[in-house]
């Protein structure tokens, strides 16, 4: 019983005095699961919501691959486009950021964002970005 006490004892010393390491080791652990779900096959943007107004008809036939080295790779018809992603966490939120390299003038343009992650599941990616003046949410599904 003392050596239970003991150790429970130790634990709890440890566990307080070491929060931001433990934070820190949750926030890897939570990326490196984000990142495995989002390199794991094709997505399709399957919900577009674009200050109030419903705009997913317009990403309906884009394909989106994610890539380990974190480079984005869109197909659209016959058209490819590339650019990058990455997920961080930013006060202590779960953050998703990609950058498309297009002209202001392509659709694809909308999505370069740092958006709010609200889950990645194996088979489906929710994200928004939310401003005064700016709101999105974005949904993928797996292909």
């Amino acid at each position: 019983m003392r050596i239970l006490v003991i150790l429970l004892s130790v634990f709890f010393l440890f566990r307080c005095s070491s929060d931001d390491a433990n934070n820190s080791s949750d926030d890897e652990v939570y990326l490196e699961i984000a990142r495995n779900r989002i390199i794991d096959g094709d997505w399709i943007a399957t919900f577009f919501l674009d200050n109030s107004q419903n705009r997913t008809l317009e990403f309906e036939e884009y394909s989106f691959n994610f890539h380990n080295d974190k480079s984005i790779e869109i197909t659209y018809d016959l058209n490819n486009y590339v650019g990058s992603w990455n997920v961080f966490v930013v006060d202590e939120k779960l953050k998703f950021h990609m950058m498309i390299d297009v002209p202001d003038i392509n659709i694809l343009y909308e999505l370069n964002e740092n958006w709010e992650v609200q889950y990645i599941l194996e088979d489906r990616i929710v994200i928004k970005k939310s401003e005064l003046v700016d709101s999105k949410i974005l949904h993928f599904s797996k292909n």
